[in-house]
């Protein structure tokens, strides 16, 4: 296992050098423990973050539903990645990709480390006009998306943006079905919300 990786400057990199940052994470060869330990930690940060926002500025109503409660949110995050990384991995296999779960598995699991960073940006910039506020929303989503599709074209070396889009689309497909079905084997869409 390589461990000579500067995690401060990776982070950074994955921003402006996506398929380079995926190689040298990827080059960490981290085992399943440890993939899964940033996975979810990651859920839990990001679960923390947008709950404890929305308690300290906005209304407390503000997730009816599904996202009411911070464990439904953290397992439906959990549910939809993970069957989005098994669909991601599998698709990619059967295109003649050399990715693995444990290596997709990690390189989504770092790419949300990276969407934290810009989940704390975003929430700076409410301090802006509502307009600016839109256009950064719209713009740190398409970039998390770039550095996404970036991510699945190395872990599966297709050098091939379009193939790998198709791969992201596919296995988020996937990752849905995966989550419809947890949500209906634990009786989450009617009353049953309630005692879970």
């Amino acid at each position: 296992m390589t461990s000579n990786v500067n995690i401060q400057q990776l982070f950074w990199q994955s921003f402006v050098e996506p398929k380079a940052a995926a190689k040298n994470f990827l080059a960490l060869d981290l085992s399943y423990d440890a993939v899964f330990s940033l996975f979810f930690s990651t859920v839990c940060a990001s679960t923390v973050l947008i709950f404890g926002f929305d308690a300290l500025f906005q209304n407390a109503q503000a997730r009816p539903g599904l996202l009411e409660s911070p464990w439904q949110f953290a397992a439906i995050v959990t549910v939809l990645t993970l069957s989005s990384a098994v669909g991601i991995a599998w698709i990619g296999q059967k295109l003649s990709g050399q990715g693995t779960l444990r290596t997709v598995m990690g390189l989504i699991a770092w790419l949300q480390v990276v969407q934290l960073g810009m989940q704390v940006v975003s929430y700076f910039t409410l301090i802006l006009p509502s307009i600016l506020v839109t256009f950064v929303q719209f713009g740190l989503i398409g970039w998390s998306f770039w550095i996404f599709i970036a991510f699945i074209d190395e872990v599966h070396k297709f050098e091939n943006m379009m193939k790998s889009t198709m791969v992201a689309f596919l296995g988020t497909i996937i990752g849905m079905l995966g989550l419809f079905f947890m949500l209906g084997f634990f009786g989450l869409f009617g009353g049953g919300i309630n005692g879970f």
